[in-house]
């Protein structure tokens, strides 16, 4: 037995309305849900990709200060790159502890701009690579984490996160203000 056209058109009308429901179901909990504070642990998208572009600055940092360990000749900036890679080693412990408490993957390495700068110092060496590193990571890496960790404090709402970058706010101004010092006594 055939199925005739008017009775095949009802039954996809039927399916399309059922379609259609749930659809609209699915549409208004999505809705509802975004007006609803997040439950106690949990991070937004934003939140979480802020913690994956700190985790990835930290890495940059702790590698160029390690690389300036390893080629400069001044005292006062391998004292200053020493300083770089153990805060920037105890603030990425940190960031790394709160992310796996809170579901969020971090990226293992620094982001493309970032290795292109430790490639481009990795080529230096002498007075001429202490002035990149300082000029590159100790003064323009860290007015760019100072913005990013100010915007960070007004846009943050998970407390655990908020704690941790006003924890980090001081130590990117304390690492800036030491690299100026440095780069005005190298002059």
């Amino acid at each position: 037995m055939r199925t005739s056209p008017e009775k095949y058109a009802c039954r996809s009308s039927r399916k399309l309305g059922r379609a259609l429901r749930a659809a609209a179901a699915c549409a208004l909990m999505l809705v509802a849900a975004a007006g609803r504070p997040l439950a106690a642990g949990q991070v937004t998208r934003e939140e979480g990709s802020l913690m994956g572009t700190l985790a990835q600055i930290d890495i940059a940092e702790i590698e160029a200060g390690q690389l300036a360990l390893e080629k400069s000749r001044s005292e006062q900036i391998k004292a200053f790159a020493q300083l770089v890679v153990d805060e920037h080693s105890a603030d990425l412990q940190a960031l790394r502890t709160l992310a796996q408490a809170r579901g969020v993957t971090l990226p293992e390495e620094a982001n493309i701009r970032s290795k292109s700068q430790g490639v481009a110092l990795k080529m230096l060496s002498g007075s001429l690579f202490d002035r990149q590193y300082l000029k590159r990571m100790g003064i323009s890496e860290h007015q760019r984490s100072l913005g990013l960790l100010r915007d960070a404090l007004n846009n943050t709402q998970e407390p655990e996160l908020l704690a941790l970058i006003e924890k980090m706010l001081p130590v990117a101004q304390s690492h800036l203000q030491k690299a100026r010092l440095i780069w005005v006594q190298q002059d």
